[in-house]
């Protein structure tokens, strides 16, 4: 019995949904193409908006991601199945602003991570503002819900631990 290779892309865990400006996207290994609306994400993407852009990502459990101006953020897993227990997501910001309003897949514990900079975010029923910056300082806000009851992150990095779980709520990360 031989083994087969498949050239199928993974399929899409979202997509994107605006663009204003000049927003590139590129999956692992692949060249750079221009993000524009519909265009579909899958686990392990890059997407990255230039000066003066912004993009808004949806994604399949109804997670949404707005990225600002020169941001790059990376889809490393997404995995949403509505009952799973195998469900997961998880996002690498690393540099730029983003606003992120967790859907269906964070409400359970320690399904949801953030990578932002040194720290990882475990994020439950959470939207959040968050600011990377490799030369600075990293932020993350507790935002309060456009719906629903207020989530909560729990920040971890190499300092320790913090739970975030008043609306607007700040930490410096790092």
């Amino acid at each position: 019995m031989g083994i087969t290779e498949s050239n199928e892309a993974p399929s899409p865990v979202g997509r994107c949904t605006a663009v204003d400006g000049i927003a590139m996207i590129a999956a692992p290994g692949g060249a750079e193409k221009r993000l524009v609306a519909d265009t579909p994400l899958r686990a392990g993407d890059k997407v990255l908006t230039g000066e003066a852009a912004t993009a808004s990502l949806h994604f399949q459990d109804g997670t949404r991601v707005t990225l600002g101006s020169a941001s790059t953020l990376i889809v490393d897993l997404y995995a949403f199945e509505a009952d799973d227990a195998e469900d997961a997501a998880q996002l690498s910001l690393e540099m730029g602003t983003f606003v992120i309003e967790t859907g269906d897949l964070a409400i359970q514990p320690d399904v949801f991570l953030v990578i932002a900079g040194d720290s990882s975010l475990g994020l439950r029923c959470a939207r959040i503002a968050a600011k990377v910056d490799p030369l600075g300082y990293d932020m993350v806000t507790l935002l309060p819900p456009m719906t629903g009851p207020l989530g909560e992150v729990l920040a971890h990095n190499k300092i320790g631990v913090q739970m975030l779980n008043r609306a607007w709520q700040t930490l410096r990360l790092g």
